[in-house]
């Protein structure tokens, strides 16, 4: 849905420019419109993430086009700040019953010992003097937290000795060396030069190894089938080259995102997964009021590229952050 979503902006920016020069209402002035944050400073990897991505951009062709039908200069399109830190807390389901461990008596400090078993736990064994280890820092600083289930700690490398109970096996030799141990304690290694997408999806990786809970919840399977149905009903409609197509892809879109939020609006989520459901609520909400815009220029009516522009900076930030919700919990469909 997401995608074709981005596909509709696309067009629409060049539409705008190009095929149909059409009303566009005047910007407000000069305010900076706030953008949350971006993991790492670029664009996810993940469809959906490149979806927001490209939507960003649609909507930064339109902003120049109205600009410049207006006699102004063209403004390059702004980018969200480089940083990112969601504090927050998984609806997953209660943690796996981990290996009975002691870590605490095997010299492991007692602020780590705590959360191995626990949470799915990101060590850092780096080197502050180097760039590189300071670049991964950086990018460790900004991983998904899920709802508090991920709990970070960074290690100078000259302490590695402490951490043989977790290290054995995983070789830390050099630094940075990133290390995520999921709730059953197996651990996956990731040395070298990493940035915040590559370790969140590792994370995502952890708390699947202990079952896709998509597989138990019914919950789950629900959201999944709902998602896959408005999916499969828009299969046909991906390429959108013209006019007619845009139209016709809106058309589309419009009662299927209506008829997926009412489905999911009526869902009664478990405990664990309510403040995941709240936000996928509030993300399917905003990607109506998005395609709402759409649907007013194709229609001939005038499109404020101001608060477009801001819509979309909201939606690629919310969607970053719950797709990798989504994702830990095995659900496809609804990314």
């Amino acid at each position: 849905m997401r995608i074709m979503l981005a596909g509709a902006l696309l067009f629409l920016a060049a539409w705008m420019t190009v095929l149909r020069p059409g009303p566009v209402e005047p910007e407000a002035p000069a305010t900076s419109p706030t953008s949350a944050p971006v993991v790492n400073g670029a664009a996810p990897q993940s469809a959906p993430g490149q979806a927001a991505a490209a939507a960003q951009n649609a909507a930064g062709t339109a902003e120049q086009a109205a600009a410049a039908r207006a006699g102004q200069a063209a403004v390059a399109p702004g980018t969200a700040p480089a940083t990112s830190a969601i504090p927050v807390a998984p609806g997953q389901a209660a943690p796996v019953e981990a290996p009975k461990v002691d870590f605490k008596a095997a010299g492991v400090p007692d602020a780590v010992a705590k959360d191995l078993g626990e949470k799915v736990t990101v060590l850092l064994f780096w080197n502050r003097k180097a760039a590189d280890d300071r670049a991964v820092n950086r990018a460790v600083k900004g991983v998904f937290r899920h709802r508090g289930q991920v709990a970070i700690h960074r290690v100078p490398i000259a302490n590695v000795s402490k951490y043989a109970a977790i290290t054995r096996g995983a070789d830390v030799a050099q630094s940075p060396t990133v290390l995520v141990v999921d709730r059953r304690l197996s651990v996956e290694p990731l040395v070298g030069y990493v940035d915040t997408t590559s370790i969140d999806q590792v994370v995502v990786d952890a708390f699947l190894n202990e079952g896709e809970k998509v597989d138990t919840v019914k919950y789950l399977q629900k959201l999944e089938g709902y998602c896959s149905g408005a999916n499969r009903r828009l299969d046909s409609l991906d390429d959108i080259t013209s006019p007619r197509r845009l139209r016709r892809a809106v058309s589309a879109m419009t009662p299927t995102l209506n008829r997926l939020f009412t489905r999911v609006r009526a869902l009664k989520p478990p405990p664990a997964y309510r403040a995941m459901h709240k936000d996928l609520i509030a993300l399917i909400k905003l990607d109506k009021s998005i395609l709402a815009r759409v649907n007013t220029f194709v229609r001939g009516g005038a499109v404020n590229s101001s608060a477009l522009r801001r819509e979309l900076n909201r939606h690629r930030s919310k969607s970053y952050a719950l797709d990798l919700e989504l994702a830990a919990a095995g659900l496809t469909a609804c990314r």
